[in-house]
C-alpha cells in the first residue's frame, strides 16, 4: 500500500482577496513562496499544498509555471477553519528571547487560541517593542503552519502584571509546583475557556501569587519536578488542549 504524501500548509493571506471556489486556478506572485514550494520542499506539478489565512482554507494542486515568482494551481477544497475548543489564552512572561521565542512557538504548536504577554517583577530585560513583536509574529505563524493550526493564534504585545485582573475566561489557571493536580481540577471541569499562566525565570514574587489568588487563579502542579518555563507552557498548554480533545 503506497503511503500518502505529506501535505505541507502555508499562511498566504494574500490568496483570499477574493472568493474562492473548487476548480479555480487561482495565480500568485510571490518570489519567497515560490522558493520555498519549488526550490526548498522540491515540490512537483500534482502536488497537493494547503494554503490559510486566519479565517479558510484551500487544498491547492500545484501547476507548473515558466515564471519563477509565480505560484499557481487548482482549488480542490474551500473550508471555513474551525477555533479550537476550549478558547485558550496563554498568558506568558517576557522571558528571556530565546526561550520566548521557544514558548511561543510550542504554545502555538499545542493549540492557543490566543497569546497575551506579561511584564512581571522578575523580568529581565526590555521589551524590544514592534521589531520583536513582527519577529514573535513570524514565529507564530511558523508553528502554525507546521501544526496546521489554520487560525493563527492572537499575539498581543505586553502588557503590566497589574493589568491580569482584565483577563476574562471560564478557568484561570496558574502552573506551580506546589498546586493542586491539574489532572484533579481539570476532572470534573467542562469550560468553555481557559486562560494559562507561567512563571518568568526566577519564578513570580510572593506579592504576586498572592495577587492571582485574588483574581481567582488556582494553582496547579504540572510534573512532580520544575521545568523551565519554555517547556511549562508546552506541558500546560499541550494537556489541557488534550483533555478536552
Amino acid at each position: 500500500m503506497q503511503k500518502s504524501k505529506h501535505k505541507f500548509a502555508f499562511y498566504v493571506p494574500e490568496i483570499f482577496a477574493n472568493v474562492l471556489s473548487v476548480g479555480q486556478t487561482i495565480s500568485l506572485k510571490d518570489k519567497a513562496l515560490a522558493h520555498r514550494l519549488f526550490g526548498v520542499l522540491r515540490l512537483q506539478e500534482g502536488d497537493e499544498v494547503a494554503f490559510f489565512n486566519k479565517q479558510q482554507s484551500v487544498d491547492v494542486a500545484l501547476q507548473k509555471s515558466s515564471n519563477k515568482s509565480i505560484v499557481s494551481g487548482v482549488v480542490q477544497t474551500v473550508q471555513e477553519n474551525a477555533v479550537l475548543k476550549p478558547y485558550i489564552t496563554v498568558l506568558l512572561p517576557l522571558l528571556k528571547r530565546d526561550a520566548l521565542e521557544t514558548a511561543i512557538y510550542s504554545a502555538v504548536e499545542c493549540g492557543a487560541n490566543e497569546i497575551q504577554l506579561i511584564i512581571t517583577e522578575k523580568v529581565q530585560r526590555k521589551w524590544g517593542g514592534q521589531k520583536e513583536f513582527d519577529r514573535l509574529e513570524k514565529i507564530s505563524i511558523a508553528a502554525a503552519e507546521q501544526a496546521k493550526h489554520f487560525i493563527v493564534p492572537e499575539l498581543r504585545s505586553p502588557i503590566s502584571f497589574s493589568e491580569i485582573t482584565t483577563i476574562t475566561a471560564d478557568q484561570l489557571l496558574f502552573a506551580d509546583s506546589d498546586g493542586q493536580s491539574l489532572q484533579k481540577i481539570l476532572k470534573n471541569s467542562s469550560e468553555s475557556s481557559c486562560a494559562l499562566m507561567i512563571g518568568p525565570e526566577g519564578d513570580l514574587t510572593n506579592q504576586e501569587k498572592n495577587d492571582l489568588h485574588n483574581a481567582g487563579f488556582i494553582f496547579c502542579a504540572l510534573t512532580p519536578t520544575v521545568l523551565r518555563a519554555s517547556q511549562a507552557i508546552a506541558v500546560f498548554t499541550s494537556y489541557v488542549r488534550t483533555f478536552y480533545q
